[in-house]
Order: C-alpha cells, then structure tokens, then sequence
C-alpha cells in the first residue's frame, strides 16, 4: 500500500515543494519526489538519507530543460524525470487539429495556424524516424534517452499498444551520428506558439 505523504515548501527565496510518496513496509519512506518552480533552480533539497530522490521536469525535443537543473541533478547524483516527452502528442506526428475540450485547445503550440506550421517544420524528423524504421514518437522517445543516462521519460499512455510502441522506444540505440543528424533538424525547428507548451 502507497501514499502520497505531505507537501512541505521551502519558504526561501527559491520555491519548491517535495511529495514523498511512502510504502508501509516498515514505516521507511520509499521514494522521494523533489519538485521546483521554473523560476529558480539555485537551491534543490538536500538528499536525504535512505531515500532516493528524483526531479521532475519539461523536457523533450520541443521543449529543453532549465539547464542549470540538469546541473544540479548531476551535481546531487539524482534522477530526471521527463513529463511530456512527447508535447501532448505532438511529437508522434499525428496531431493534426484539436477542438471541442481537448485540453490543448488553450495551448498556443496548438492553435490550428501553428500546429498546421510546426507539423510541417517537424517533418524532417519525422522522416529520420521513418529511415530508421520506427515511429516519431519513438524517436522522441529514444533521443530523449540518450540525452542523459538519468533521465526517465514518463509519456502518457491510452492504449496497450501505445505502450507497447514506447517501451519498444527504450531498446532503440542511436549511432552519434544519428544523434547529431537529429540535433541539425532540431536546430532548424522553432515551433510557432509562445511560451512553455504546459
């Protein structure tokens, strides 16, 4: 049996706030989820004995990470945990229009000018995944990997076979090569929409 166990927030100057989720299993905490807010990353928790920590933040091929957390995590020898690897689904090139109460409707990324913009400058990398035999969102998902041998993509998931396609994401080896094609396509890649996707 698991929880999630308080909420605690650092009143200094830099905000974050810690979840720590528990098992029962003689009273030890198990985990330890130390989030922050994006204005800051100068101060992180401090870890904590017996417990394994891990920061949660953006990041995927449309949207990069604070570069000062990836310091800090490696600093502190704590994992990265990447939500929305795949922006909403964007990256699995089958976006294609969003309406009614979808909740990308209010995203600026995904305005129907944009979204119609960004799938066309996308389509470069795209066409790499298609070379390579495996589908866009799988190469977002493995060129994420690669980024850093800490990071855990946690993509959202409706279907087993969608499942099924990203966990397949997680044995694809990309040559330096290939990384570095990925990388030019990406240079070239500013999508239309201000701000953070989320």
């Amino acid at each position: 049996m698991s929880g999630t166990y308080g909420n605690s927030r650092n009143p200094g100057p830099s905000t974050y706030w810690i979840d720590a989720v528990i098992t029962l299993d003689d009273d030890q905490i198990d985990d330890l989820t130390a989030s922050y807010s994006p204005e800051s990353t100068a101060q992180t928790p401090s870890v904590v004995d017996g417990m394994k920590e891990h920061l949660p933040t953006q990041w995927s091929m449309w949207q990069a990470p604070d570069p000062q957390l990836l310091v800090t995590a490696r600093e502190l020898g704590v994992g990265i945990v990447a939500w929305s690897p795949l922006d909403g689904g964007f990256l699995t090139g089958t976006v294609h229009e969003v309406a009614g109460d979808d909740f990308r409707t209010n995203i600026p990324r995904f305005a129907t000018g944009n979204l119609a913009a960004n799938n066309e400058r996308y389509a470069p990398v795209r066409g790499i995944a298609a070379d390579l035999g495996l589908t866009a969102g799988q190469l977002a998902l493995a060129w994420l990997l690669h980024q850093d041998d800490h990071v855990v993509p946690i993509p959202g998931s409706r279907t087993p076979a969608h499942i099924a396609e990203n966990l397949d994401a997680a044995r694809v080896t990309l040559h330096p090569d290939t990384l570095a094609h990925i990388d030019r396509a990406l240079a070239r890649f500013t999508p239309n929409g201000e701000g953070a996707l989320f």
